[in-house]
């Protein structure tokens, strides 16, 4: 009787891990490089700049963040060496959009070689507050551009 249950049991493991797996050949859809496009823009803005060269660069120039609150730089380069791992990740998407898109992979490419840049300044200063903040300026002229090409796209 217990070899029969535990056959039983086997059998209907079997048949649930069968009826678990994806041998129907299906593919997750596959998403648009406008999709992909806002991805790395949300990247950009959200992990990179708000939460990392933004709120850095304030605080190396008065010890606040760019809101003008107190905020903790170690925890802040932490989140930014980690968000700035995922770049190959993104990196790889905008390499994967259109031809169509090229003005937008030209701007990322400047982009992200000021982030490279900037990244490279913050692991270099520390948590240590010197009154003068990062220059930021040809990341925000080169990521400018891509964010109005990208509302252009958006929305047209």
């Amino acid at each position: 009787m217990k070899k029969t249950i535990t056959i039983a049991l086997l059998l209907a493991m079997v048949l649930l891990l069968c009826a678990c797996s994806d041998d129907s050949g299906m593919k997750a859809p596959e998403i648009s490089d406008l999709e992909k496009i806002s991805e790395v823009r949300e990247w950009l803005v959200s992990d990179i700049w708000n939460d990392g060269i933004c709120d850095l660069s304030h605080y190396y120039y008065n010890g606040k963040s760019a809101t003008g609150k107190s905020m903790d730089p170690e925890f802040s380069i932490e989140q930014l060496k980690k968000a700035y791992a995922k770049k190959a990740k993104y990196d790889e998407m905008m390499n994967s959009v259109s031809d169509e898109y090229s003005d937008l992979k030209e701007y990322y490419t400047k982009i992200m070689g000021q982030v490279d840049v900037l990244y490279a300044e913050i692991l270099s200063r520390g948590t240590t507050v010197t009154n003068k903040g990062l220059d930021t300026g040809l990341y925000s002229q080169y990521f400018d551009a891509f964010d109005d090409r990208y509302f252009e796209i958006k929305y047209d």
